[in-house]
């Protein structure tokens, strides 16, 4: 219902625009790199990786690097769990 009423938004947890080739693209839309999120937070994070770093701001090489850091080692799930769980502690809620 939240995610229908607008107050959830679906998140990658991985950017999109790290993707380039079609199977980097299959895999920052895999629903392992998705997750429902208040909309206030997805709007703040915007491409926040999971090590704390916008992915605007690395190289394109770095940008890479991540992508494939992420995926391949497994990391993904707990790295952002715990940026979420710190995260939702931090951000005020607007009633």
């Amino acid at each position: 219902e939240d995610f229908l009423n607008g107050d959830l938004e679906l998140d990658h947890q991985i950017p999109v625009r790290l993707a380039e080739t079609r199977d980097e693209i299959i895999l920052v839309w895999h629903f392992s790199n998705l997750a429902l999120i208040d909309w206030h937070d997805n709007t703040t994070k915007r491409d926040l990786l999971p090590d704390g770093k916008y992915a605007h701001k690395l190289t394109p090489e770095e940008q890479k690097q991540r992508l494939n850091l992420y995926f391949s080692e497994g990391k993904l799930k707990e790295e952002y769990n715990n940026w979420y769980i710190n995260k939702i502690q931090l951000t005020p809620r607007i009633p």
